[in-house]
C-alpha cells in the first residue's frame, strides 16, 4: 500500500470518527471506527465499525446504513480528494474474538487457581 493511500485511509477514519461521534449516536450504544480501507481509485471506502455493547451491533450497522448518505455528505464537507468515496459500512469483529480469546485465558487461569 502506498504512502498516500495510507494517509487518506487515516485522513478518512479521523473525521469519520468524528462525525459518528458528534452527530450520529445511537441508543446508549459507544461506535468506534476500528479502521478504514480506501480503494485506490479513492472510489469506494470500506468502514470498519465496533459496537459496544456488542449485543446492540445489529441495530446499530442498521442505523449508519440507514444515515449512510448523510454521513458520507458530511465526509465530503470535511475532508477534501478528488471523490468523496462511497462508504461501506461492516462490523469488525476482531473486537468481540479478541474479547472471547481474553474470557478463555481468564477461565483457564481461574482453573489453574483451583485445582
Amino acid at each position: 500500500m502506498s504512502d498516500r493511500l495510507k494517509k487518506v485511509n487515516k485522513l478518512v477514519k479521523e473525521a469519520l470518527s468524528e462525525i459518528i461521534e458528534e452527530d450520529f449516536s445511537f441508543e446508549k450504544s459507544f461506535i468506534t471506527v476500528s479502521d478504514v480501507k480506501v480503494s485506490p481509485d479513492l472510489r469506494v471506502a470500506q468502514v470498519f465499525v465496533s459496537v459496544f455493547p456488542y449485543e446492540k451491533k445489529e441495530a446499530a450497522l442498521s442505523f449508519l446504513g440507514e444515515n449512510k448518505k448523510k454521513i458520507q455528505e458530511q465526509l465530503g464537507k470535511k475532508i477534501v480528494l478528488k471523490f468523496t468515496p462511497l462508504i461501506e459500512i461492516s462490523f469488525d469483529e476482531s473486537f468481540q474474538y479478541e474479547s472471547e480469546i481474553n474470557d478463555l485465558f481468564k477461565k483457564i487461569e481461574h482453573d489453574k487457581i483451583d485445582d
